[in-house]
């Protein structure tokens, strides 16, 4: 349904010195790896200060001509580097007369591990499917957090069990993981691309990747996802900031709330103070995502959806938008999904709790406007 002839693999990294060499390996390129033609590395460097570009260019002296180009992006943040590293690979292909239907473009982070033949295995996937569509790679953890984790693993999947029961009424969420990706080309930049905006405060808006899905959703794209690749997570930010990680189920939500969360100083810990208010943010984040998100969504784009009692509440208290308002503009959605929680949490949890699909205990924390 459309053969791929060249694939470019963009890596954004920025302080990545002690990840970055094992991610570019396991993408098969650099020292022992013999490059073969018809694949490319973009490394887009946003203004490390570590020895990151030097490992590179070390690594990667002996490859071949012209499938590894290092660029540098001054504008910080990891959505700008993605945008300009797409930018860079259709600038290399208009060079070449390349048709830009046929290139393959893989999504991927400097602090990942990436199976072998993962290149390839996306490929056939791209090649199978066709055009308009997204591909997804699987994801896990390292088998070496399966021990060291297990009990955060664990009270995340005791959490997710009780909301499943919601968010399982929309299969087909709209998240999507940024670092395990891929598209072709001709897709990406009639999607309308990555796009660097920021909230009324100022903050950038992430998410960068799920927001293009939502931008190709409204052009009639959808996403396949092959168990022929996979992806192995970094737990760095678990490592880091378990806390935030934990309550947020890993979405990464705009600067502004992540001071005020942090300011609370809620540890992960069983027994800790706060950790009934963190098991409730994670069941509002999990039911924001899974479910309000895609039922704003369907509501949005006029599709048949059957409301649960959280899809329910949320549209009746949601605002009106129109599929001219959003598109382009895919961060309303989000906006309008956390300021219901941050106005009506309560409210939902008091809703799901009630309704008897769900066994959580509630805290007595007051409601927080983040």
């Amino acid at each position: 349904m459309g053969n791929i002839s060249h694939i470019f693999v963009v890596v954004p990294f920025y302080n990545e010195e002690l990840t970055l060499a094992a991610t570019i390996q396991s993408l098969g390129f650099g020292k022992g790896f013999p490059t073969v033609k018809h694949k490319t590395l973009i490394l887009v460097n946003n203004n490390s200060t570590d020895s990151g570009e030097r490992i590179v260019t070390e690594l990667c002296k002996d490859s071949i001509a012209e499938s590894v180009f290092l660029f540098q992006q001054s504008e910080q943040g990891i959505v700008a580097s993605r945008k300009a590293g797409n930018e860079h690979a259709r600038n290399i292909v208009v060079k070449s007369r390349i048709n830009q239907e046929s290139i393959l473009i893989i999504q991927a982070d400097a602090d990942t591990i990436y199976s072998t033949g993962y290149l390839d295995a996306m490929r056939l996937k791209a090649e199978e499917v066709g055009a308009n569509v997204m591909i997804e790679a699987e994801t896990g953890y390292p088998a070496s957090f399966s021990e060291k984790g297990k009990v955060f693993l664990h009270t995340c999947e005791d959490i997710d069990q009780e909301c499943e029961v919601y968010f399982s009424d929309y299969p087909d969420d709209l998240i999507i993981d940024d670092k395990a990706v891929a598209y072709r080309m001709q897709d990406y930049f009639s999607w309308g691309g990555h796009r660097v905006i920021h909230n009324e405060n100022g903050d950038e808006i992430l998410a960068e990747t799920t927001r293009l899905f939502i931008a190709a959703k409204l052009k009639g794209a959808s996403r396949a996802k092959t168990s022929g690749a996979s992806v192995i997570h970094s737990v760095r930010d678990i490592l880091t900031d378990p806390s935030l990680v934990f309550a947020t189920a890993g979405f990464p939500r705009e600067r502004q709330w992540v001071q005020n969360f942090r300011l609370l100083d809620y540890q992960f810990h069983l027994n800790g103070k706060g950790m009934d208010y963190l098991m409730d943010q994670r069941r509002l984040h999990l039911l924001a995502i899974f479910c309000v998100l895609p039922a704003h969504f369907i509501h949005i784009i006029g599709g048949e959806q059957i409301l649960n009692p959280v899809s329910q509440f949320a549209l009746i208290n949601l605002p009106t938008r129109t599929k001219i308002e959003i598109h382009g503009r895919a961060e309303l959605i989000f906006e309008d999904v956390f300021n219901l929680l941050s106005e009506h949490g309560q409210s939902l949890l008091h809703l799901i709790f009630n309704n008897r699909r769900f066994c959580g205990k509630l805290t007595d924390e007051p409601e927080k406007d983040f």
